[in-house]
């Protein structure tokens, strides 16, 4: 069973999120909690897979457990669940290890492939949030002149892997294999100077270091 957490500040929609996730057999919720300071209380006595976490919580805001789950508790990956579409929000959303960010009028006919998605090794944004990450990789390659780094296919490539695609997607889009999917992403690191995939995208985000 893939174990899910939701935090959330309005019980109605954690409970009509519940109803939703429970159509898929494969899922289970193991908890749910108002705010960040009642998430960590609840990550003492039991261990899940999955947070949905909402961003605008009283107490510790999703950003605060954002920032301790990173630091603390790097394996455990987080679904932002948001009604949130503006630049700051995304950009900053951006700047940790999301597995992914759903706008909230998305949810019920998104959230079940979201998780599935997740739990499968993959990441998952709403059609907005790609269109944000896409847009702001043409432009900031633009003005620091990333995209004269690197070559064709890898300016390619680095978009999708920035868009949340995976190696075995991104082979089947561009119809190359998947080792070369590995080389290009391994020289578009080098090439940028940069660690991994996160690093990657918060260089599209933010611009260079």
């Amino acid at each position: 069973m893939y174990r899910i957490i939701i935090v959330d500040d309005h019980e109605v929609f954690r409970l009509g999120l519940q109803a939703v996730i429970k159509r898929n057999s494969d899922f289970t919720i193991v908890g749910e909690a108002e705010n960040g300071d009642a998430l960590f209380r609840l990550l003492k006595t039991i261990t899940c897979d999955l947070i949905l976490l909402d961003l605008s919580m009283p107490e510790k805001n999703g950003f605060v457990v954002l920032e301790t789950i990173n630091k603390q508790l790097p394996s455990l990956k987080c679904l932002i669940l948001s009604m949130h579409t503006d630049a700051n929000t995304i950009k900053k959303a951006l700047s940790y290890d999301i597995a992914g960010y759903l706008h909230k009028e998305d949810i019920a006919s998104n959230i079940l492939t979201a998780i599935s998605e997740i739990q499968n090794g993959k990441k998952y944004f709403s059609s907005i949030i790609q269109n944000y990450i896409l847009g702001n990789y043409h432009s900031l390659s633009e003005s620091a002149t990333i995209r004269k780094r690197l070559t064709k296919r890898e300016n390619e490539i680095a978009e999708l892997v920035v868009a949340g695609l995976i190696n075995q997607e991104i082979a089947a889009k561009l119809h190359i294999s998947i080792h070369t999917v590995q080389f290009h992403r391994s020289n578009i690191l080098k090439k940028l100077n940069l660690k991994n995939t996160v690093d990657l995208v918060k260089l599209m985000i933010e611009g260079p270091f």
